[in-house]
């Protein structure tokens, strides 16, 4: 990681960790103003992080401190035949905001995706989270409206309607 501090690590996600990575998916829901609830559970965590099944967690930490996390997943689109790292959330505690931290996760993420192959880091941003914006616009990300997020909700349907 570049200018920080050696006491700036990332580190996989441990069982007795789950509960406080619940409370910052929570945190971080509230403070984009999220537009549907969290559901995720200890559980959920569990079987989807922490055994690597489906996504990836990190924790950020500073001077042994847990400060922030990293959630991401490996995923393919038809029209590109490298896979892509697809960073799911990165948030950083309020407190511990322009310190230059997140730049450094972020050098991280485009290194670790990189080492594994992947085409490019991918992620999405809440039109309404200007803080986050701000931060990828000053990394230079490209961004673009081209698409829409749609979904619908897996039940059992014989149409729809």
């Amino acid at each position: 990681m570049s200018d920080r501090p050696a006491s700036l690590a990332l580190h996989p996600l441990e069982l007795d960790q789950v509960p406080i990575l619940l409370c910052m998916i929570q945190e971080m829901a509230l403070l984009i103003s999220l537009p549907h609830p969290v559901e995720t559970t200890e559980s959920d965590i569990i079987r989807n992080y922490l055994n690597n099944t489906e996504g990836n967690a990190l924790l950020i930490e500073l001077d042994s401190q847990i400060v922030g996390y990293v959630t991401w997943y490996r995923a393919i689109v038809s029209s590109s035949p490298v896979p892509m790292m697809h960073l799911d959330d990165i948030y950083i505690r309020r407190e511990h905001r322009n310190q230059g931290i997140g730049k450094d996760v972020m050098s991280y993420l485009q290194n670790l995706a990189h080492s594994n192959g992947y085409r490019y880091l991918f992620w999405q941003v809440l039109k309404t989270n200007t803080s986050a914006l701000a931060f990828y616009n000053r990394l230079k990300s490209h961004t673009t409206d081209a698409y829409i997020d749609c979904y619908i909700q897996a039940t059992p349907s014989s149409s729809l309607s």
